[in-house]
């Protein structure tokens, strides 16, 4: 299962739904995964990059409002592919400088074009791909971190608990010391005894104070960690 936070920047907001739709639509009957972000505002979005409060792994990027679009284009950011929408032919040649994955017309409404972009975005996004390392007494072991739904403390141990099985992997080790190897954009701790991979999760349950992962896991998150996970669903939510 591939996992991927897939953002839609287009200034026309009938032609950004046109996208977000056809994308969903070509995601049918797969085994990609998406989460989609719809961008309304270019120039917040630029300034929240360049800060560096958002990670995406494919950003959808109109280049009618070429300002912005170059300014996204020439972030050095590792693990991040993109799509172009309805680039001219004639302003093609210019973009072709950053390596863009693919290109998709937005009047053309095809969603096996769009899967076959995402597609393309996932391959190379894969050959860049970041681990999580282990090792044990028996083996050593490479966990991609999309992989990775929640790391747990237990006794003494941290088990990491991934989408193939529930517990892929126990090993000596403190949370505490997991958590400053792992990257902080991608791990919040949400518990004395958990740590989460924030590509997992989908909710935050406020009443009972848990938090919702795509795979059905419901994780405590204790007042400590509570405002950071809370923050984390309110920056998402702006988009």
């Amino acid at each position: 299962m591939n996992l991927l936070k897939v953002a839609v920047c287009h200034h026309d907001k009938a032609q950004r739904q046109s996208v977000t739709e056809t994308i969903m639509m070509g995601l049918k009957n797969t085994r990609l995964q998406c989460r989609l972000y719809s961008i309304r505002n270019t120039e917040e979005f630029v300034e929240a990059l360049q800060q560096e409060q958002y990670h995406f792994d494919v950003i959808c990027l109109d280049t009618a409002e070429a300002g912005c679009a170059q300014k996204i284009l020439e972030r050095e950011e590792a693990g991040c592919e993109y799509i172009l929408l309805d680039t001219p032919d004639n302003m093609l040649a210019e973009y072709m400088q950053y390596k863009p994955a693919a290109r998709i017309r937005t009047e053309e409404k095809s969603p096996e074009k769009a899967r076959e972009a995402l597609k393309v975005c996932l391959r190379y996004l894969s050959r860049k791909e970041r681990w999580f390392c282990i090792q044990t007494k028996m083996k050593s072991l490479r966990i991609p971190y999309r992989k990775i739904l929640f790391l747990e403390s237990r006794q003494h141990q941290v088990v990491v608990h991934t989408v193939d099985q529930k517990e892929f992997c126990a090993f000596a080790a403190t949370l505490d010391a997991v958590e400053q190897v792992l990257s902080q954009e991608d791990f919040l701790r949400c518990h004395q005894s958990f740590l989460v991979n924030l590509s997992a999760a989908e909710e935050l349950d406020r009443s009972n104070r848990k938090l919702v992962l795509n795979s059905g896991d419901r994780i405590d998150v204790s007042k400590r960690y509570y405002k950071k996970i809370n923050d984390f669903f309110s920056r998402e939510s702006i988009l």
